[in-house]
């Protein structure tokens, strides 16, 4: 026989007189939205069952700056994934979405505190049940130290958690719950938006890498100190500039990635003194993780196998899961 085959429009399929055509085209698209609208696995965390209100804090990419639509960004997916496993009415649970396009949390930390408060205050005004922290990019980009970024870093945290310790909350997760999500961009990739004067002060000495993966294992261990969840969206992300629509901010697929890493987060125990772990990139061949420090002896050129993780760290020791050989003291 002979055959014959033209383009596919659903346009043209759409005005068939036939009404097969069209529960065809409806099948596919709601076949879609399904899948678009859920988690990438089931249950929800049962930490989080119950909870209302869910406040982010950080950044252009909690504010989904980019974004064609405000409801790609990973927090309202992430609310939206709740309601749907929990089969809750939309707009049950309560997104807060503090996101600051440009701010550095150095810079938003230094600003309130002249005015008398702090940044844990003002999220703790819309009484939260869970507040999520993604901020480091802007303090990255605009060149503020490790050290600097940290501080503010813990401030935030102190004033959120309250004087939690393991000593006298072991099992207990007072509210809010807090997660900590690590970077995302690599600024080591060129940017033709970042100004000569700026890129200078980022990429100082080279020390972009540095300065990303000492920051990731900072956050870790503030985690484990105020008894924080932790997204690893530096390990997620795997060093894939196609995730990053600017080499900064993420794609759709990267909020997908970024909701998808923070559910699995609150499935996971939180951090704290008897559950220590970490994840890092051991590009900068020299890293610190409460009080230990690893030496790679030799550094793979392909990104994705210089990763390193630290599982079940007590004073007898721990598990290493990495292909990079090291010397650790």
């Amino acid at each position: 026989g002979t055959y014959h085959f033209r383009r596919f429009s659903a346009r043209k399929l759409w005005k068939q007189p036939s009404s097969m055509y069209r529960c065809v085209i409806l099948f596919a698209v709601l076949l879609l939205v399904c899948c678009a609208s859920r988690p990438p696995f089931a249950p929800p965390p049962a930490a989080l069952h119950g909870l209302k209100t869910f406040v982010f804090t950080g950044d252009s990419i909690v504010r989904g700056l980019t974004l064609k639509h405000l409801s790609h960004r990973f927090s309202t997916l992430f609310v939206r994934w709740l309601e749907g496993e929990w089969k809750l009415a939309p707009q049950t649970l309560r997104e807060v979405n503090r996101g600051e396009t440009g701010w550095a949390l150095v810079d938003r930390h230094n600003l309130f505190l002249q005015k008398g408060f702090n940044v844990g205050q003002t999220l703790l005004e819309v009484n939260p049940d869970v507040v999520v922290v993604e901020w480091g990019v802007n303090d990255h980009f605009w060149g503020y130290q490790e050290d600097e970024f940290l501080a503010c870093y813990e401030y935030l945290l102190r004033t959120l958690r309250g004087n939690w310790s393991s000593s006298t909350a072991e099992g207990v997760s007072p509210r809010p719950l807090v997660a900590l999500l690590t970077t995302v961009p690599d600024f080591r990739f060129p940017n033709k938006h970042l100004p000569a004067a700026q890129k200078a002060r980022a990429w100082a000495n080279g020390s972009d890498p540095v300065w990303s993966e000492n920051v990731h294992l900072g956050i870790q261990e503030l985690a484990v100190r105020y008894g924080c969840y932790v997204g690893h969206l530096h390990r997620v992300f795997d060093h894939q500039p196609t995730l990053l629509k600017d080499l900064i901010h993420p794609t759709a697929r990267g909020h997908q990635l970024i909701a998808a890493e923070l559910y699995s987060a609150f499935a996971r125990p939180p951090l704290s003194p008897s559950n220590i772990h970490c994840i890092a990139d051991i590009h900068n061949r020299s890293l610190s993780f409460m009080g230990f420090r690893l030496r790679a002896l030799d550094v793979p050129p392909d990104e994705t196998q210089r990763w390193l993780e630290l599982h079940n760290l007590t004073t007898e020791g721990f598990t290493v899961r990495t292909t990079v050989a090291l010397y650790i003291t």
